[in-house]
């Protein structure tokens, strides 16, 4: 009965270790997601003519609430309908003003 116990709880350790290497993981990805996204996003949108530091604010900012509201496996098979909302709230939130055309050529420049 000892033995089952010391078990039980090895087990429960163990799994509770799982657990914190896949929220490792996730979060490596999601940091790796919002640099990776943040860099292409914003080169694309300087091909459009947006400036520099304005497409950088407004592309680290998508990155981030992008990481923040979905899952790792989301943010693998994100495409930009998904996106454009966000891209769309966060230049407005930067005050430039962005239509789905100019937020979709800046993705498809980064590609």
């Amino acid at each position: 009965m000892r033995h089952s116990v010391i078990v039980l709880a090895a087990l429960a350790l163990g799994l509770s270790a799982c657990g914190d290497v896949k929220q490792a993981a996730e979060d490596g990805f999601k940091k790796e997601f919002v640099a990776s996204f943040g860099k292409q996003c914003a080169e694309g949108a300087t091909t459009t003519g947006v400036p520099a530091d304005m497409a950088t604010k407004v592309c680290e900012c998508t990155a981030t609430e992008l990481a923040e509201t979905q899952s790792m496996t989301e943010l693998a098979s994100l495409d930009m309908e998904k996106a454009m909302p966000i891209m769309q709230k966060c230049a407005g939130e930067a005050g430039l003003d962005i239509d789905a055309a100019t937020a979709a050529d800046a993705q498809e420049g980064a590609e």
